[in-house]
């Protein structure tokens, strides 16, 4: 019965890694930043930003946490959970 113990704790670090990111795409989009950047910035291109950022293909907590850096903010995961620091809009 215990064979698939990872399992739930897979679909759940998927889960948590999907909402972060869509936090952080909504910071993106108010801080007026270009996905051509935040690619750049990680080492992907646009278009496959644009996936990662759909969710059409999956995306590592590595992933988040490159992309928040990418767009000024801090990621910490702790056991009591994710925060995002700099969450206010950036000016420019």
């Amino acid at each position: 019965m215990n064979q698939n113990t990872c399992a739930p704790k897979a679909e759940g670090e998927r889960l948590a890694s999907e909402d972060l990111l869509a936090k952080l795409v909504q910071l993106r989009k108010e801080r007026k930043i270009g996905q051509i950047s935040v690619a750049r910035a990680i080492g992907v291109t646009q278009g496959r930003l644009s996936q990662i950022e759909s969710l059409k293909t999956g995306v590592s907590l590595e992933a988040v946490y490159q992309y928040a850096r990418a767009i000024g903010s801090n990621l910490t995961i702790s056991d009591e959970g994710a925060e995002i620091e700099g969450e206010q809009a950036a000016g420019d």
